[in-house]
């Protein structure tokens, strides 16, 4: 029973590799390959990301539109805030795979010289570095979401409330899950499939992620912004214009 379960994982995994890199099944190559122009900073990132979104200037979760100075337009989505503050009107860049999920299991997220676990990893792990500053996995995001979002993983959340407005985003506190919009979800599993095929062993996925990102992806196909996306990414790490 177990080899079958190890076999139909692998199978979820080889077929989502495929659909997010474009690639057929005799290609062993990570969907982007880690070129010497990529970032190598979490802050050289998020320089890139906004470059990336030029002329797409919409926030992932809420749908909302935000200014090159990155305010966000609340009429543009009906976005109410939870607790208002500056960080709703606040662009602010969203790892979909939290930092805390690839940086956990290393040894610098024990800490080091005075430094928390990621302040550490950053300063002394470069893969940890990498993974913080892959530009696929950075989204721009309302503040107050990024921040309320936090590290909680993905899931369903029962009775849809509705706590940001008409932001279909919801969480549940007590549990720590986030349900974001179907719209995404593809997105979503795509993303975390990237960091988990192109760092091996940097991000461990369990049986349950799978079978959900699996879900996801065959629910929610990549669409045109999404292709574009990974082509301007591909046009960042391999040196192109």
């Amino acid at each position: 029973m177990r080899m079958y379960i190890k076999v139909a994982i692998s199978v979820v995994l080889t077929v989502l590799f495929i659909v997010v890199c474009g690639c057929d099944k005799t290609q062993t190559s990570p969907p982007i390959p880690i070129r010497s122009k990529a970032p190598t900073t979490f802050q050289a990132a998020k320089v890139a990301a906004g470059k990336i979104y030029l002329g797409n200037q919409v926030t992932f979760y809420c749908g909302c539109k935000y200014s090159i100075n990155g305010v966000i337009d609340h009429a543009s989505c009906g976005y109410k805030p939870r607790n208002p503050g500056k960080r709703s009107f606040k662009l602010e860049w969203e790892h979909v795979v939290p930092a805390q999920a690839f940086g956990k299991h290393r040894a610098c997220w024990k800490g080091c010289d005075g430094l928390n676990g990621r302040m550490c990893c950053r300063k002394i792990d470069q893969q940890f570095r990498i993974m913080e500053a892959d530009l696929m996995n950075l989204v721009p995001s309302v503040g107050e979401i990024n921040g309320d979002r936090s590290s909680r993983p993905y899931g369903e959340v029962a009775g849809e409330p509705r706590a940001y407005g008409a932001c279909d985003f919801e969480i549940d506190f007590k549990r720590d899950v986030v349900e974001p919009r179907e719209g995404i979800r593809g997105d979503i599993a795509r993303i975390y499939l990237h960091m988990h095929t192109t760092y091996p062993g940097g991000l461990p996925l369990s049986k349950e992620e799978v079978n959900q990102f699996g879900a996801w992806n065959a629910a929610d196909p990549q669409d045109a912004w999404e292709l574009r996306k990974i082509e301007k990414v591909k046009a960042i790490r391999t040196g192109r214009k």
